[in-house]
């Protein structure tokens, strides 16, 4: 069954022999991201996003607040894969800000809005980051096609079709993202304790800073898929 084939090929991603190509390439790209969310003119967009997190942590029962930061998350993400696709050429051109910024941060912010009131409504923020590939696999779809508002809901079909067949490294993935997000929490915790802050939860802003990190592991493996996988994505496009 073609399904489970799909399965045992992406559990080869994370076989040690092709898990350490895979992890530093990923790294080196996330580095790259950082760098350039951090650079001007990024930088105000970054800084905006941060602040949405931190007074989300001081304010964590406001429901606006809340639906904000997981906008925030996936933009912040969003911004990181554009900046580090290859395909994306003088990345710091006027150009390229006003394409990608005002075309479609504009056009996929609406998408994002309506992910963040599902989330938040029906509770969904304890399964974040098991939802979460599936949002960055419609986001990759959604980059290289057209970018029309048909390939908002268009790019929906291929990405489930990725998160399904390659489920097994997507749940991998999730869990990993789960306890890097407990691990730093605790550690934030331990360090409000010992110089007495109290008030704020840092988990938000903890989010946030491992989101291009995140994105930058499944950007690469969506190219790799996307490659290997041509036909089972577009099969329109296979005479």
């Amino acid at each position: 069954m073609y399904l489970i084939e799909s399965w045992r090929e992406s559990v080869q991603f994370l076989l040690p022999k092709n898990a350490k190509l895979f992890t530093l390439l990923s790294l080196k790209n996330a580095f790259d991201a950082y760098l350039q969310l951090f650079k001007i003119p990024v930088l105000f967009f970054s800084l905006c996003c941060i602040a949405v997190t931190i007074l989300y942590g001081i304010y964590s029962n406001c429901w606006l607040l809340a639906i904000t930061a997981i906008i925030v998350y996936f933009l912040f993400s969003f911004m990181a894969a554009l900046l580090v696709r290859s395909s994306v050429n003088r990345k710091e051109s006027a150009g390229y800000l006003r394409y990608y910024l005002l075309h479609y941060f504009m056009l996929i912010s609406i998408v994002y809005f309506c992910i963040a009131l599902l989330f938040y409504f029906l509770n969904l923020m304890s399964f974040f980051a098991f939802v979460l590939p599936l949002v960055l696999f419609r986001t990759f779809f959604f980059v290289d096609s057209r970018g029309t508002v048909s390939d908002l809901f268009s790019s929906c079909v291929p990405a489930i079709k990725m998160f399904v067949f390659n489920l097994p490294f997507c749940l991998f993935m999730s869990i990993c993202m789960q306890f890097l997000i407990f691990v730093m929490t605790k550690i934030a915790i331990f360090k409000q304790q010992l110089f007495g802050v109290t008030g704020i939860s840092f988990q938000p802003l903890i989010i946030l800073l491992i989101m291009p990190l995140v994105t930058c592991f499944f950007m690469n493996f969506y190219i790799k898929r996307l490659h290997d996988q041509f036909s089972l994505y577009y099969p329109s496009n296979v005479k």
